[in-house]
């Protein structure tokens, strides 16, 4: 079974279609019903994680945003590490979106008023960026020894590797993550991923923004803003991308990966596929 699901293309086109069965039928019930069974819940909050990636690759809003949609399911349950996380991935394709419409009206030209709504748009990313930081934050206060080390370090009492189901399928240690256990690395693999979502969009972006105040003498001032923040922003994408590879051996190798990894990875195929565009021809 377990071989099964891991070879399961979880964003396969005939997966997407009862995906997006399961959610037009859920829409329509609305959030209410679920609060009569916790097991609905469960099953809500197991859906909702996989559809924001769903979400994510079609970038396109999804209900899951909505003010109830967060809230009613939730009601008279603490929410899990996971379910916070999925809080803040679910206003991600919304950002995808309003990126795409702004990018498809800029195409010909640039103006005053696309650099000040650009502009906006990138603080909803910043603060969203912000958000995830405070996020890894509250996971790393969860527990006194490290959420993940380097496999080739020494074995010490802190570097141990509790997940004995969870044994990288590769003899070379090299670039590979170890983690204190199957479901932090999950956790850890799909905040990277969201991570790295909103770098790539806000490095697109900047970009953009970057190539039309570089021929405005007045906006002189945030051109050296925009430029320090690409860097920034660039720099943390790569070390993201990085992160998730090295995470690649031991979540191929357990349970939890099968669920988790197959949407990262094409996240960060995607990256790559993005510094290797071809020159356009002049």
């Amino acid at each position: 079974m377990f071989e099964h699901l891991r070879a399961v293309a979880t964003q396969s086109a005939e997966c997407r279609q009862h995906m997006q069965g399961a959610l037009t039928v859920l829409r329509a019930c609305g959030p209410q019903p679920l609060v009569m069974s916790s097991s609905m819940q469960k099953a809500f909050c197991g859906l909702r994680g996989v559809a924001v990636f769903t979400a994510i690759e079609e970038r396109e809003q999804t209900f899951f945003a909505e003010p109830d949609w967060l809230g009613i399911p939730f009601e008279n349950i603490n929410k899990s590490t996971r379910d916070r996380l999925t809080d803040l991935g679910v206003h991600i394709p919304n950002l995808l979106q309003c990126f795409d419409l702004f990018s498809a009206n800029t195409t010909t030209e640039y103006t005053t008023q696309n650099f000040e709504t650009g502009m906006s748009l990138l603080t909803q990313i910043t603060d969203l960026e912000q958000k995830f930081e405070g996020w890894l934050s509250a996971l790393q206060m969860t527990t006194s020894v490290p959420l993940y080390w380097s496999r080739d370090l020494p074995v010490t009492n802190y570097h141990r590797h509790h997940d004995t189901e969870c044994v990288p399928k590769y003899s070379n240690k090299f670039h590979q993550l170890v983690f204190h256990s199957g479901p932090v690395a999950g956790l850890l693999v799909h905040y990277w991923s969201f991570r790295l979502q909103l770098c790539m969009t806000s490095v697109k972006l900047q970009q953009g923004l970057l190539g039309y105040v570089s021929e405005v003498p007045e906006q002189v001032p945030a051109q050296e803003q925009l430029s320090q923040s690409l860097q920034k922003e660039q720099a943390l994408a790569d070390s993201t991308a990085q992160l998730i590879l090295g995470a690649e051996p031991s979540l191929s190798s357990c349970f939890e990966g099968f669920v988790c990894l197959q949407p990262p990875l094409r996240i960060v195929t995607s990256y790559f596929e993005s510094l290797n565009l071809p020159i356009p021809v002049i």
